[in-house]
């Protein structure tokens, strides 16, 4: 997935720029969102026991543009920003992300403390490979 985002105000921890799943309640997920108010993009990935998380060391709270990417391959997840890969972890190849949830841009779900994105999202997109 590689979408394009633009930083206006940060509310509380992680402002999700995209989501599948949730982290808990035996679901599988992939994530990429935006911590804090220092705002720090990260990758997750959940499986039914454990998360994995990656955290690019920059902040996109600029006001800019900026070109996020996470990237999933059988054996790690990494993050990169406007095309610099800035941090990978490694995740089990047996790790399955796939679930019945919807794909949601700019929030978790529907429901009140979602984990809202405030800012503009440009261009977002998944790539299943």
């Amino acid at each position: 997935m590689s979408p394009k985002i633009h930083v206006l105000l940060l509310a509380g921890d992680g402002a999700n720029v995209m989501q599948k799943g949730y982290s808990t309640g035996g679901v599988t997920q992939l994530k990429l969102q935006v911590d804090g108010s220092a705002g720090h993009p990260s990758c997750v990935v959940a499986s039914k026991a454990q998360i994995y998380r990656v955290i690019a060391p920059v902040t996109v709270a600029d006001g800019r543009w900026h070109v996020l990417a996470c990237t999933r391959t059988s054996t790690n997840l990494s993050i990169s920003v406007d095309g610099a890969a800035l941090g990978r972890i490694p995740v089990p190849a047996d790790v399955s992300i796939v679930n019945s949830e919807p794909l949601r841009i700019g929030a978790k779900n529907l429901s009140p403390n979602n984990d809202q994105y405030a800012g503009l999202l440009d261009d977002v997109f998944l790539v299943i490979d």
